[in-house]
């Protein structure tokens, strides 16, 4: 009798996969019917699990399991399922006095490996980039989702979290200090030769107010001969913002990137355009900036931990020949994450589509190579670099020859 009651819930079970699959294919391009083998697959083993487990389980927490490890295993960078008190704790985001390390994720090879902001309350701890995460006060990670391991992460301020990292063969238990992490605004510096370094570790409205302001006023008060703009540890940040970094230095109207994916509504053209770079599409704002200082010449310093946004920046500026590229291989980020809100059952994050360069190329795991490789990993390696790279090509201008002549 219980065996028949069983297998009416399980019928009842597919019948609802069945229901709400082409409900999901409306947004599938290829509108695929559900594999019925599989399905059945799913619901014979979610009876077996149901039935036979070695402990009590509660339904809905085998199909939420399921539903994980799908994401997981298809999406294994981004792919993440939150119940519907989950996603409203994530909409939410973290309560009052909460405090973080000051480190990304990024998963890469099947780790999750930690990129730290310099001077940062992980930076400080010892923490370096590339530092493979293996545990949370000796909790280990293997399973968890991005989400899971920000929310162990975090904590009040002042606490102490300890971290397992694999770096170099070896483990190492390294404890840290929740604190609040101020956000890093942009620096100008003036270097012989009438040169200036602007510092810019993440992209942001309020970060590229600042550092426009301070390109503007360096520039009024002084026509200076280039400019390096440093992006090593840039781990990006909104798209209208990285466009309109790109646009400051490129033509009206010139490709900075498009997104590409199956869906056609998750393809698109960025420009250098007001519409595609700001809210206020009535007045450019960017039309502030003295034009000769928009054409100034370019060079950009990167490295290793310059991802995400600020790939986006590199590969424009690349690919149209307005700069040169300095330092490391990128990390090579370049995927968009789209949360779907399933009514009444949470959501669901996946990547739905991939960046490409205007030149055609994608740069997610493919890292964006440097026109100057800089193997040493020093602060003063990587700026005489950039500043040699860039008095040649001074030397080299349009400008210098002409005059020459």
């Amino acid at each position: 009798m219980q065996r028949s009651k069983n297998m009416k819930r399980l019928v009842f079970l597919i019948a609802i996969l069945v229901t709400f699959g082409p409900v999901a294919a409306q947004t599938s391009p290829e509108r695929e019917p559900l594999p019925t083998q599989q399905m059945r697959a799913l619901a014979a083993s979610f009876g077996v699990l149901r039935g036979s487990f070695v402990k009590p389980l509660d339904g809905a927490d085998v199909v939420n399991a399921a539903i994980r490890g799908m994401l997981r295993e298809i999406d294994p960078q981004s792919g993440e399922y939150w119940t519907e008190d989950e996603y409203q704790e994530f909409r939410r985001g973290p309560p009052p006095g909460t405090g973080g390390i000051g480190t990304e994720l990024r998963w890469r090879d099947g780790v999750w490996l930690l990129s730290p902001v310099e001077n940062g309350p992980a930076f400080k701890a010892g923490i370096r980039f590339a530092d493979q995460l293996r545990a949370i006060d000796g909790l280990e990670i293997d399973a968890f989702s991005a989400t899971q391991i920000v929310r162990r992460i975090q904590g009040p301020v002042g606490s102490e979290v300890v971290l397992t990292v694999y770096r170099g063969e070896k483990l190492k238990t390294v404890p840290v200090q929740r604190a609040v992490v101020p956000q890093q605004m942009p620096s100008l510096s003036v270097l012989e030769g009438n040169l200036r370094v602007l510092q810019l570790r993440s992209i942001s409205p309020n970060q590229l107010q600042s550092a426009f302001r301070l390109l503007k006023e360096s520039w009024l008060k002084e026509r200076f001969a280039g400019l390096v703009l440093d992006m090593r540890g840039n781990q990006g940040g909104l798209v209208q913002s990285s466009v309109a970094l790109a646009s400051a230095f490129l033509p009206r109207d010139s490709v900075v990137a498009s997104i590409n994916g199956r869906d056609p509504s998750n393809s698109r053209v960025f420009r250098a355009s007001p519409k595609d770079y700001s809210d206020e599409v009535a007045e450019d704002p960017l039309t502030f900036l003295p034009e000769d200082l928009r054409k100034v010449p370019l060079v950009l310093l990167v490295d290793g931990q310059t991802a995400s946004g600020a790939e986006i920046v590199v590969a424009a500026l690349k690919d149209h020949r307005r700069a040169l590229i300095v330092g490391r291989p990128t990390f090579g980020r370049g995927s968009i994450q789209t949360v779907t809100p399933i009514p009444g059952s949470g959501a669901i994050k996946y990547t739905s589509a991939y960046w490409v360069s205007p030149g055609g190329k994608s740069f997610n795991q493919a890292p964006i190579q440097p026109d100057r490789v800089v193997l040493e990993q020093e602060i003063d390696a990587d700026f005489s670099a950039a500043v040699s790279v860039m008095r040649a090509a001074i030397d080299l201008s349009p400008t210098k020859r002409d005059s020459a002549k």
